[in-house]
């Protein structure tokens, strides 16, 4: 290496990230005494090699200093320590931070002694620094800071500094600038040149261990400039020499010059593109052969990186591309060519060759154009693989370009292939794995092509030739598994549906597609019309269930079992996302009694698929598909099966028993009902088996309960998503008004009854609604006294009858009799208000009802004072009226006025909503005529109005209320 090149050193003296860090001691009095932290390295000195220890802190001092002696003093402890014993019978000890560091400087020590041995043989001087050249060691390539030229038999002290100082991110990087800037890697495969040469192994296993040392620093500059043409091949035959196997060799360059060549089916213009391609196939090359057992997590990493972003270099040319693209497809749409899709989508010959080609153009069996579309799909091949290593957005563009451009049409001439051929079969496998890749990014894509030919045969009215059509045409004749399989998982990812509750304007995958629902219901619609019966077409092979005999099992061959287990899976798609579509399908055509024989297949996961068909029928619930599947008895071989499998505990007989149970917990009437009458003793039978008792007990037990169901009494259950509370309250009040009335109608007083009130819910105006129901009062309930329910869903209370003999109170007249207002009196349109009226006129003309009817309505004095005393002392010591209605009053009767106890609040409640009603009273001008003579002011009264009494008082609808002066609105309610 040439010293004087910009004099870059990596290792200053003063710099001590790249020394040993250790730690002194020294036994004093059989103690070991620690002398300080240091940072230890290995040097030499006037002709003598000596270990030198400068303190951490401050590295002007000297900790300790020996030189290294040839005698064997020296010995290495626990990977960690090196001890000895200095001339003057010192022990001294270094304890080194880390392994690395200790063994380095022991292998130092060891060289330093081995050097002296060898010149003490020789009779030379005890220097190893004596003779024309200096020897070159890893302790001296770290002092000096500089890498020397690499030559015969320095390598490994090369690659042992290297591997020490790459240690520290900052010299590593100085050291990979230094190697590329330096072209160190054309000097080491001259070297390389000359060990091979002369054969020397060791050499070429140490250039093998430099060159790994290098490409492990893991720098993404090193790897492109390694891949140029003039080094890569010298790295590859470096590494050919691995000295975990020293004795043998790879062939890594023979592989590449005589295997691996560069061809273009579809020319590539763009030189970058080129050199990129080229750059990541030996990125592959190396990651997945050269260095597989040698790659560490960094290394790989750097590696995946430089690859990937090759990757996305070439994917954003191919789809801006357009006359690369465009040559991909023309090979494929071209009349002239043989094997092809012609631009109007007609199929021309399959056979693979031309009848009129020329046997002279033949190339073991195959022209050279089928050579060349091969080659193409190919090519689709690797770029499909490439696409799906890159990012989403990426990816998903790459796709939705391919498709646009019309690359389907290639992987539809791959599937045609003929079977009979291994190329043949290669292409389809191929052909397939694009397609799969395809339909997983680009689905509706896909399907707008089908579309697109559908309607083009239709115009044409030509013959049907179009992919979904050739699908399940190669489904159906197929006799290779693989290409079963892989044509089964192509119709499964083009015939799926998103179920209907998904949004469907929004993309499956992001970055995906939209969904055109017109296009996909003609696509479901040509599916169903030219498409299905030939993929189903092998279920009528099979005989019906009621044919085949139930003791004996259906034995197919292995294509035959896969074909159907395919066939049921995508019947089962079809039946759970296809709605109308396939159960038409499935009805007129009588296919689910086929199904129904599989059951008896040998094979368990052929059981497993047909089970699951029925399954998801049950799932579907649709009432006259079961009915379909009643009349045809195919719950007769799966009641069989459970029977079969009910001997022992496995994944069939559990399926099964959920079959049954899904059945129970649901509540299937009619098909409980159906396996029941038809096969009641094998259900029995069932409910004794060990593995199966407890879910068909269930099962006999739901039938039981469908048969003789419980009264209809127990049944009324109020709902659960109702209070507690709120359901006592409605079933008290229900007893309530189930009870008889005879209590009531016996305080009854004789006298004529008023007509029927309206419908109660227009009486009420919104001020006395809020004050009569307002206001939600938990009362503490009475032994005895059902609840009621008012106007509105307020709940009153009837009180229980006193023990005492009943107070009978006079019947109230007609609202009409005692309501005559003159023709010049302004008439009042509330209700209320003529309520008040009416209770005031007959608490006057009624007589006193004694010491008996203190308690319940007094008569109301003459005075307004008087009675506003009267009723304010009532209020506080006894207990307020309360109209009620009970279910007499509906006929046609109001029911007296009882008594309850009132807490006080609830009666300050009362007292200001009254106040309310009845002092706009006091603004009007007295009354003549029934209410009383006209001198006398307003009559001031408290009384509590159920929903019923208002009822009564408004039996006749009242006119428009007018205005008056002085009054605000809403005071009259």
């Amino acid at each position: 290496m040439d010293n004087g090149d910009d004099g870059q050193q990596w290792f200053h003296e003063h710099e001590n990230h790249e020394l040993k860090r250790v730690k002194v001691y020294e036994l004093i009095n059989s103690r070991w005494v620690d002398q300080g932290t240091a940072l230890c390295f290995g040097q030499y000195e006037d002709g003598e090699a000596a270990l030198v220890a400068k303190a951490e802190a401050n590295m002007s001092e000297i900790i300790l200093k020996t030189t290294i002696r040839s005698s064997d003093v020296y010995q290495r402890q626990q990977d960690t320590l090196i001890v000895w014993t200095e001339p003057d019978g010192v022990d001294y000890a270094l304890s080194f931070q880390d392994p690395e560091g200790c063994m380095e400087l022991w292998n130092f020590i060891l060289e330093v002694q081995s050097l002296r041995a060898n010149s003490d043989q020789q009779g030379e001087s005890s220097s190893p620094l004596a003779g024309p050249e200096p020897s070159i060691t890893t302790a001296s390539i770290i002092r000096s800071g500089h890498l020397p030229q690499p030559a015969l038999g320095i390598i490994m002290e090369i690659d042992k500094a290297i591997r020490a100082l790459s240690r520290t991110p900052a010299i590593k990087d100085k050291i990979c600038e230094y190697i590329q800037r330096a072209d160190y890697i054309k000097a080491m495969i001259d070297v390389m040149h000359q060990a091979e040469d002369l054969e020397n192994l060791d050499n070429l296993h140490s250039l093998c261990a430099l060159m790994q040392t290098i490409l492990m620093m893991s720098d993404h500059s090193m790897y492109e400039h390694i891949l140029d043409d003039d080094r890569f091949f010298g790295v590859l035959g470096m590494l050919e020499y691995d000295p975990e196997f020293p004795v043998h060799k790879a062939n890594y360059r023979d592989f590449l010059r005589d295997s691996t060549h560069y061809h273009q089916p579809i020319t590539i213009h763009d030189p970058v593109i080129q050199r990129k391609i080229h750059h990541t196939y030996r990125l592959l090359f190396l990651k997945d052969v050269v260095l597989a057992r040698a790659l560490d997590d960094s290394t790989f990493n750097v590696l995946n990186s430089s690859i990937i972003f090759n990757q996305i270099d070439i994917i954003t040319h191919v789809q801006n591309d357009v006359q690369f693209l465009q040559d991909i497809v023309s090979l494929f749409l071209s009349p002239s060519s043989g094997p092809s899709i012609s631009l109007n989508g007609d199929a021309k010959s399959r056979t693979g060759v031309n009848a009129d080609t020329n046997s002279e153009g033949l190339s073991n069996g195959i022209d050279e154009d089928r050579r060349r579309r091969c080659e193409v799909i190919l090519l689709i091949q690797q770029l499909c693989i490439m696409g799906k290593n890159v990012q989403l957005p990426t990816r998903m563009a790459l796709f939705k370009t391919l498709v646009d451009r019309g690359i389907v049409h290639s992987v539809q001439w791959a599937l045609g292939e003929p079977e009979g051929t291994d190329a043949g079969q290669q292409m389809i496998a191929v052909g397939g794995e694009v397609l799969i890749t395809l339909l997983d990014h680009d689905v509706n894509g896909v399907r707008e092509h089908v579309v697109k030919q559908c309607e083009g045969f239709e115009v044409r009215e030509s013959r049907d030739e179009s992919l979904l059509t050739l699908l399940c045409g190669l489904m159906v004749r197929s006799r290779d598994l693989a290409v079963q399989t892989v044509v089964g998982d192509s119709l499964k990812l083009m015939l799926e549906m998103p179920p209907p509750d998904m949004n469907e304007q929004t993309p499956a995958k992001p970055f995906s597609r939209t969904r055109d629902d017109a296009r996909t219901e003609k696509f479901l619609d040509y599916f169903y019309k030219l498409c299905i019966h030939s993929l189903l077409k092998p279920f009528f092979d099979v005989p019906d269930h009621k044919q085949h005999p139930l003791d004996s099992n259906l034995i197919l061959t292995r294509e035959k079992t896969n074909l159907y287990l395919s066939l049921c899976e995508l019947l089962s798609t079809f039946a759970l996302q296809h709605s109308f579509r396939s159960h038409f399908y499935m009805l007129t055509s009588g296919i689910s009694s086929h199904v129904a024989t599989l059951l008896s297949s040998k094979d368990k996961h052929l059981r497993l698929a047909a089970l699951r068909f029925f399954r998801i029928h049950l799932k579907n619930n649709n009432r006259n598909f079961l009915n379909h599947l009643i009349k045809l008895e195919v719950f007769r071989p799966i009641v069989e099966l459970t029977i079969k499998e009910s001997r022992r505990d496995t994944l069939v007989g559990s399926s099964c028993q959920e079959f049954f149970e899904f059945m129970r917990r649901e509540n299937m009437k009619d098909l409980i009902s159906h396996i029941m009458l038809n096969y009641e003793d094998r259900i029995k039978q069932l409910s004794d088996s060990r593995f199966c008792g407890q879910c068909f007990r269930g099962f006999l037990r739901r039938h039981e309960m469908n048969i003789h169901p419980p009264p209809p009494e127990l049944e009324e259950k109020p709902p659960l998503n109702q209070p507690s509370e709120m359901r006592r309250v409605d079933l008290d009040e229900e007893s309530y008004f189930n009870a008889d009335d005879d209590e009531d109608e016996d305080g009854v007083a004789p006298g004529p009854h008023p007509a029927p009130a309206p419908a109660l819910p227009t009486l009420l105006s919104p001020p006395l609604a809020r004050f009569q129901f307002g206001q939600k009062r938990k009362r503490q309930r009475l032994p005895g006294i059902p609840l009621r329910t008012g106007l509105g869903g307020a709940t009153q209370r009837v009180p229980a009858p006193a023990p005492a003999t009943p107070i009978h109170l006079p019947r109230t007249p007609p609202i009409s009799a005692l309501v005559d207002y003159g023709d010049d009196d302004e008439q009042s349109s509330d209700p209320e208000d003529a309520l008040l009226e009416s209770l005031v006129s007959s608490s006057k003309l009624a007589p006193a009802a004694g010491a008996g009817a203190g308690a319940g309505a007094s008569a109301i004095p003459s005075s307004a004072t008087a009675s506003t005393a009267t009723a304010t002392t009532a209020t506080a010591t006894t207990t307020a009226t309360t109209t009620t209605i009970s279910s007499a009053g509906a006929a046609g009767g109001f029911v007296p006025l009882r008594t309850e106890k009132r807490r006080r609040t609830e009666e300050e409640e009362d007292e200001m909503g009254l106040e309310r009603l009845v002092g706009s009273k006091s603004k009007r001008p007295a009354k003549t005529g029934a209410t009383g003579s006209g001198e006398e002011g307003p009559k001031r009264i408290r009384l509590r109005f159920g929903a019923a009494g208002l009822a009564a008082a408004a039996s006749t609808p009242p006119a428009a209320a007018r205005s008056e002066p002085g009054v605000k609105d809403g005071d009259t309610g």
